[in-house]
């Protein structure tokens, strides 16, 4: 009888043991699994698009466009590709599920080339659309897992300017991509901006500007000065000496005064125009 008891025990603490395991086994697995979390949209998401937390409502999302690249949050995923989703308590409006890590398909364009396996990927200037990142882009999304040559596989094509004002035409496709948005690697390392000029080209712009772009527009902007100093000085000096010189002729120096005025101020709009655009482009 007492052999039968502590073969019980012994029976009874290894099945223990071995749904200890078990569980344990299950419970790694889930919390290994991508997490994806359903949000509102502001826009029209679709399955496959890069995704940002939406400036008026932290708790919403909306398809990135470059301008918000420093609030890249992840890519609109279907339901069907998790099974670990979390819903928020606001479920006014669309609902998009939203993964933040892991393997899925992505929207990407050739509009900064053809993308390879292991290239970073980052917003294009398509809504929602991915391209390989360059050397400027603050944020990556993360790294392709598949190539894609432009040519095959197209899901879509679109129409852009590019930065010397020709229209080119892009394609796009779904390739799978590991999610891990961080800071871009290859980001430019040139000199920072002081302080302040930063601020400035940011509140212009309304995005981070290179140092060189910012320090060309300075240039710029000191030579339009310049100009616009040296013509308002030639013409008031050169006004004043010719009424000091023919007193009777006030009226026409006044009117050549105004018509140099005039003309400096249309080259100041000019040239701030100018600046404008080597910022923002």
């Amino acid at each position: 009888m007492k052999y039968l008891l502590n073969r019980t025990k012994n029976y009874l603490a290894i099945s223990g043991i071995i749904t200890f395991f078990s569980l344990l086994v299950v419970s790694t697995t889930v919390l290994a699994q991508p997490v994806v979390q359903s949000y509102p949209s502001t826009g029209n998401v679709q399955t496959g698009m890069i995704v940002s937390l939406n400036s008026g409502q932290s708790d919403a999302v909306a398809p990135i466009n470059t301008s918000d690249i420093g609030k890249m949050f992840g890519v609109a995923v279907s339901p069907a590709d998790t099974s670990a989703i979390l819903s928020p308590g606001n479920t006014n409006g669309q609902l998009v599920y939203v993964a933040t890590t892991g393997n899925y398909d992505v929207i990407v364009s050739n509009q900064n080339g053809a993308i390879k396996v292991g290239d970073y990927i980052t917003a294009s200037s398509l809504d929602g659309v991915g391209m390989s990142a360059g050397t400027t882009q603050s944020m990556v999304l993360g790294k392709a897992l598949s190539s894609f040559d432009g040519k095959t596989d197209v899901i879509n094509t679109a129409t852009l300017v590019n930065s010397v004002g020709k229209k080119v035409t892009v394609t796009m496709a779904d390739i799978p991509v590991d999610i891990n948005i961080i800071r871009n690697p290859s980001l430019n390392q040139a000199p920072d901006l002081p302080g302040f000029l930063k601020h400035i080209t940011q509140a212009v712009t309304s995005k981070p500007v290179d140092a060189v772009r910012a320090y060309l527009s300075l240039v710029v902007l000191a030579i339009t000065v310049i100009i616009v100093g040296i013509m308002l000085y030639s013409g008031v000096r050169s006004s004043i000496i010719s009424i000091g010189r023919n007193p009777l002729s006030k009226r026409t120096i006044f009117a050549g005064l105004i018509g140099v005025t005039v003309a400096s101020i249309a080259i100041f709009i000019v040239g701030m125009f100018a600046v404008y655009l080597l910022l923002k482009l």
